[in-house]
């Protein structure tokens, strides 16, 4: 009896040993399971930075959306009555320059005289430029050149030939106009092109041709033919005060 009770009590001692033997495998079996890398690669993100730079940075940039410092004006003109007159600079009613060739003169001369506006009109100069428009030519047609580098400088031309130079600050780029003075001034302009010198790009360009007056105060002029050749031309006859101003919108 007391032999089958140890055969019993060993029988049983080596099933718990077998049972603690397959649970230690069982745990060591799950630790060796291959566990997912914590170094995988990181999402893709796009840096606050480099959003906002994508955000800011123009698509395309234009000559006009940058500052024009060095320009050109090119226009022909043909005096009827004493003055033909051109502004350019022009920032408001209040603050220009205006040029202006003027054939009034008991003396048989043509003169250049530049103005500038601030509240009031001032005589910059009065130049004799009989040599580059003669006296029996001032009422034929003749071309104006005005160029305005960064510092301002201002050199104007008449049929190629160099009558002025002049440094203003009020020179810097704004917007062209035409002026003749109360009826009593009367002249023809066409061709008018501006451009921008340091990259040659044409920021306005009108020959009236459409038969389309462009300018703001367009109650001042109209748009006539058979003048200077056949093309249409702007003529400015109907001012209504004094100072009145045909400009570019």
């Amino acid at each position: 009896m007391i032999k089958k009770i140890m055969i019993i009590t060993l029988a049983l001692l080596l099933m718990a040993m077998t049972l603690t033997s397959c649970k230690k495998e069982i745990q060591k079996s799950a630790t060796n399971v291959p566990q997912a890398s914590s170094t995988a690669a990181p999402k893709t993100t796009v840096s606050s930075t480099s959003k906002s730079s994508a955000l800011t940075t123009p698509v395309s940039t234009s000559a006009t959306s940058l500052a024009v410092t060095d320009y050109s004006i090119d226009v022909d003109f043909q005096i009827k009555v004493e003055v033909a007159g051109i502004v350019f600079g022009y920032v408001d009613e209040t603050q220009f320059l205006m040029w202006q060739i003027n054939v009034n003169d008991a003396e048989g001369k043509v003169f250049f005289r530049p103005h500038s506006y601030s509240s009031a009109f001032t005589v910059i100069s009065e130049n004799d430029i009989s040599d580059a428009i003669k006296w029996e030519d001032r009422y034929k047609t003749h071309h104006m050149k005005v160029t305005v580098d960064s510092k301002n400088e201002i050199k104007t031309y008449i049929d190629t030939k160099l009558i002025d130079t002049y440094t203003d600050e009020m020179a810097a780029y704004g917007n062209f106009g035409l002026r003749e003075n109360l009826g009593v001034e009367e002249a023809y302009f066409d061709n008018i092109v501006i451009k921008n010198t340091l990259n040659d790009q044409i920021l306005n360009q009108i020959d009236f041709n459409a038969g389309v007056n462009p300018f703001a105060d367009s109650s001042t002029s109209e748009i006539v033919t058979g003048i200077m050749g056949d093309s249409p031309v702007l003529y400015i006859s109907k001012c209504t005060q004094v100072g009145d101003i045909s400009v570019l919108p």
